[in-house]
C-alpha cells in the first residue's frame, strides 16, 4: 500500500506541472483527465496485491470428533499367588530288610545243589502286600533262580514276613550272587534302602574241593556246617531263626568254628552248636534240602559237648528222607560230658540214586541245662 501512495503522489505532481506550463491556452481538461486515468491505471498495474487474510468467520469450524479412550485394565491390589506344586511322595511301595533268616552271605555249597534263601522283610509302606505281590529276579547270576515267586500270605503296613526263594547252585565252582526286588499287583517294582531301589541278595560259594581229615583224603560233596541255614530248624516251640541267639529259651543253632569239646581238645573245622529247647526233654531239629546220593557217598561228623557244659547229656540222631518216603532214623548216639567225643563214619551207598534230605536231631535227657551239643564238621564226602 505504501508503494501505491508513492505513485499517486508522483502523478499528482505531474498534473500540476502540466497545468502550470500550459501556455497561453488552457489545457484540454479531457486530455488531462485521460492522462491521469492512464497514469493511475498503470500505477495500479504495478502494485502487487497482498493476499487477503481470511477472517475468523471464513475459517471452517473445527470438528470435535470424540476419540475412544484407551481401555485400562485395573491392577488388582491383592493378586493371588498360584500355589506351589509339590511333588507327590509315594508312600505305598516301601520295604525294609530286617535280616537273613537262612543262608548267610558266603555260605558254601556243592555244585547243582538246591537251597532256600529266606529274608525277613518289613512292610514300611502304606499299602498292604497281597498274594498278588511277588519277589522278582532283578540281576546277578542269570540262572538257578525263578523269575517270579509270589507271596504266600498278605503283609499289612508295618507287618513283617519271611520271604523265600528256591535257588539251584551252578555246576562250576566259584562265587555267585542273585538279586531280587518286590513287584506290586500293578507291576510296580520297588526295593529296599535309600529310595527303595536296592535289591536283597543271595551270595554263596560253590566248592567241590578235597579236604584232609585224619590222614584220609576226602572229596567234599555237601558241607552241612556251611549250609546250616538252608535247613529248616524247629523245636517244640515252633520254627527257629537261623542263625539263632544263644540266649533263646526256645532252642538255637549257631556256627562255632574250631570249637573246644569236653575232652579239652580244639577241633579244626566248623561245628553246629545246637541247644534243645530249655525244658525237660527238649528237642531241636534241622532238616536240610535234598541232594542226590551216589554209592560212594559217606556221612562223617564228630559229636560232642562244648567245653564247660558239665551237665551235658544228649541224644544225637541222624535221619533221612528219600523222595516222598517218610522220615527214617539212620542212627542215634548218646553223648555225655564225661564221655569222649564220638566220631561218625556212615556208609550211604544204600541210598544210591535217590534224592535225600538229611535231618540232624538233638534231644535232652531230662533237663536241658548246659546241653551244648556240637556237630563238628558234619558233611557228605567221597573217601579216596
Amino acid at each position: 500500500m505504501k508503494r501505491a501512495g508513492k505513485w499517486l503522489g508522483l502523478l499528482s505532481l505531474i498534473v500540476v506541472v502540466l497545468t502550470a506550463c500550459g501556455g497561453p491556452g488552457s489545457p484540454d481538461i479531457n486530455q488531462v483527465n485521460t492522462s491521469v486515468a492512464l497514469t493511475v491505471a498503470a500505477a495500479q498495474a504495478m502494485v502487487t496485491p497482498l493476499p487477503v487474510q481470511p477472517t475468523a468467520e471464513g475459517l471452517p469450524s473445527p470438528t470435535n470428533t470424540a476419540q475412544p479412550l484407551p481401555t485400562i485394565t485395573p491392577i488388582p491390589l491383592n493378586t493371588p499367588i498360584p500355589p506351589t506344586l509339590t511333588a507327590t511322595i509315594d508312600t505305598c511301595y516301601r520295604a525294609d530288610w530286617v535280616q537273613d533268616v537262612t543262608v548267610p552271605d558266603g555260605s558254601v555249597f556243592t555244585p547243582n545243589t538246591k537251597f532256600t534263601k529266606t529274608w525277613r522283610i518289613q512292610n514300611i509302606g502304606s499299602c498292604s502286600w497281597t498274594t498278588s505281590y511277588a519277589i522278582v529276579f532283578d540281576g546277578g547270576y542269570a540262572s538257578g533262580a525263578p523269575p517270579v515267586t509270589f507271596l504266600t500270605a498278605s503283609v499289612p503296613p508295618g507287618g513283617t514276613a519271611d520271604l523265600s526263594v528256591e535257588i539251584t547252585t551252578p555246576a562250576s565252582e566259584g562265587e555267585y550272587s542273585w538279586e531280587f526286588k518286590l513287584r506290586s499287583d500293578s507291576g510296580r517294582i520297588f526295593g529296599f534302602g535309600t529310595g527303595y531301589r536296592y535289591p536283597i541278595t543271595a551270595e554263596i560259594k560253590v566248592k567241590n574241593a578235597p579236604v584232609v581229615v585224619d590222614d584220609d583224603e576226602e572229596t567234599l560233596i555237601y558241607d552241612l556246617a556251611s549250609a546250616y541255614c538252608t535247613a529248616s530248624w524247629k523245636s517244640i516251640f515252633g520254627p527257629l531263626s537261623c542263625p539263632g541267639g544263644t540266649g533263646d529259651s526256645s532252642g538255637f543253632v549257631v556256627r562255632d568254628d574250631n570249637p573246644k569239646l569236653q575232652d579239652g581238645d580244639k577241633y579244626n573245622g566248623s561245628a553246629l552248636f545246637t541247644h534243645p529247647a530249655w525244658t525237660d526233654d527238649g528237642v531241636i531239629r534241622g532238616d536240610f534240602p535234598a541232594i542226590q546220593v551216589h554209592d560212594d557217598y559217606r556221612f562223617r561228623a564228630i559229636l560232642g559237648c562244648g567245653q564247660g557244659g558239665g551237665a551235658c547229656d544228649v541224644r544225637f540222631a541222624l535221619s533221612y528222607k528219600a523222595g516222598s518216603d517218610p522220615w527214617v532214623e539212620l542212627g542215634s548216639w548218646i553223648v555225655k560230658y564225661a564221655d569222649d567225643p564220638r566220631e561218625l563214619d556212615l556208609d550211604l551207598s544204600f541210598l544210591d540214586g535217590k534224592n535225600v534230605q538229611f535231618g540232624l536231631v538233638v534231644a535232652a535227657h531230662g533237663t536241658s541245662a548246659q546241653d551244648w551239643a556240637h556237630w563238628v564238621s558234619p558233611r557228605v564226602v567221597i573217601v579216596d
